[in-house]
């Protein structure tokens, strides 16, 4: 394909109290996509983790959801009082959103596998546009080890490949199984080079999907705190302009409740191409106005 219309997502972590209100915050994106005729539509790392309070039980997501209405800009004093204890006592029952995906993970992986691609799936296939879906750690069976990985699905719904986290922070290798390699996906806009958040320090990283003759490289990111997405943002374009390849950056924003640094999810999605053929020379083709 000659020109492709790529849209990267920025997107706000949030509370939903069912499957079904996370998927039409899905396809609200989908819908603004479309509205710009998009030929690929990317999501960022982890955004999948949504998918996890609709399952838990009522008492922990009222908690959950209070304590995310004590996080909010406009709260009043009293909602953010409350919201503390609400956080205080979700951590006490079982360690909160990160207590409850290692239990889905420990104890019904398929169910939390096959909730992410039939929500992928069907977003696709509804749009009949292709879709990176936000990675997310995934187990198959019991039997597997979690991953850290990330879907590619096409504008029938189906899966056209797969990208495994190879870098993986020190709280990840806790659970997680780094991935083998790196492999572009084929697509019917060209080869997708997917780097998953600290995939893209490494410069081996994007010079083996550049020699798998990638049309473009896409960074999956949740950096907790701006030293984080600087640090990431920066060896993107590095990465972006050593292999003369355009990119695209898809970030999680918002409030963190899985990682122990205490630093809310911060980034600035956007569209980068080679530092010589970008209008400021910065690697900047587009990027979101705010964090």
């Amino acid at each position: 394909m000659d020109k492709a219309i790529v849209v990267t997502v920025q997107q706000q972590m949030r509370v939903f109290e069912n499957q079904e209100d996370y998927q039409e915050d899905i396809f609200r994106y989908m819908r603004m996509a479309q509205a710009k005729h998009a030929n690929l539509v990317i999501f960022p790392a982890l955004s999948p983790i949504m998918l996890v309070p609709p399952v838990v039980s009522s008492p922990r997501l009222g908690l959950m959801k209070q304590a995310e209405k004590g996080r909010g800009r406009w709260a009043s004093l009293k909602d953010r009082l409350l919201g503390s204890a609400a956080d205080a006592a979700d951590q006490a029952l079982g360690g909160g959103l990160r207590g409850e995906k290692n239990r889905l993970l420990n104890n019904a992986p398929e169910a939390l596998y096959e909730a992410y691609l039939d929500l992928f799936s069907a977003t696709a296939l509804k749009y009949t546009t292709p879709v990176v879906a936000g990675s997310y750690y995934l187990r198959d069976s019991e039997e597997a080890n979690s991953k850290h990985v990330c879907f590619v699905f096409g504008p029938d719904g189906q899966i056209v490949g797969r990208q495994e986290k190879v870098h993986l922070t020190v709280e990840e290798m806790s659970f997680c199984q780094a991935g083998d390699g790196f492999t572009p996906i084929e697509t019917q806009i060209g080869r997708l080079g997917i780097l998953i958040g600290e995939d893209t320090l490494f410069p081996e990283a994007g010079r083996l999907l550049a020699y798998g003759k990638s049309d473009l490289l896409i960074n999956l990111a949740a950096c907790d705190g701006p030293g984080s997405f600087h640090q990431t943002r920066h060896a993107f374009v590095a990465r972006l302009d050593e292999n003369e390849l355009p990119g695209a950056q898809s970030c999680m924003v918002g409030p963190n409740r899985l990682t122990a640094s205490g630093q809310d999810f911060v980034g600035k999605s956007g569209l980068f191409t080679p530092i010589l053929l970008s209008p400021r020379l910065d690697g900047i083709l587009f990027e979101t106005v705010s964090y």
